[in-house]
């Protein structure tokens, strides 16, 4: 079952879909929502941006934007994607819809997973890249 990312504020469930409102028609203007992702404290988030179309203008400046933030780490997301994996190495994300009165249009529609892994490992292998 999709959840409105304007309709919860904590998802605890270890897997789950997350979805802009109105979702696959277009969001509403001027609007601004969130929502926590929490999994197991042993578990990081892998979050998958199965469809997503959010207004930018000509120059693609993110004019209504996905903003994502772990412990440690954000992300601002907007356009055109469709089929993204991000992996994100702490057990809680925080996540925004955020759009202005201009254009609207479908938003997006995400899944997340609570995934086990070794923080050390992961960190790791992320100073070597």
């Amino acid at each position: 079952m999709t959840k409105s990312i304007c309709n919860v504020e904590d998802l605890r469930d270890q897997s789950g879909y997350l979805a802009s409102p109105g979702y696959p028609n277009n969001y509403p203007a001027n609007l601004e929502c969130s929502a926590r992702i929490r999994v197991n404290p042993d578990q990081s988030i892998k979050l998958f941006i199965i469809d997503m179309d959010l207004e930018t203008n000509v120059s693609v400046q993110c004019m209504d934007y996905l903003y994502a933030r772990d412990k440690v780490h954000s992300i601002t997301l907007c356009a055109r994607r469709a089929n993204e994996p991000i992996s994100i190495t702490w057990d809680e994300l925080f996540i925004q819809l955020v759009s202005n009165g201009i254009e609207n249009h479908k938003g997006f529609w995400l899944y997340y997973e609570g995934m086990y892994c070794n923080h050390s490992q992961l960190a790791l292998s992320n100073m070597a890249n």
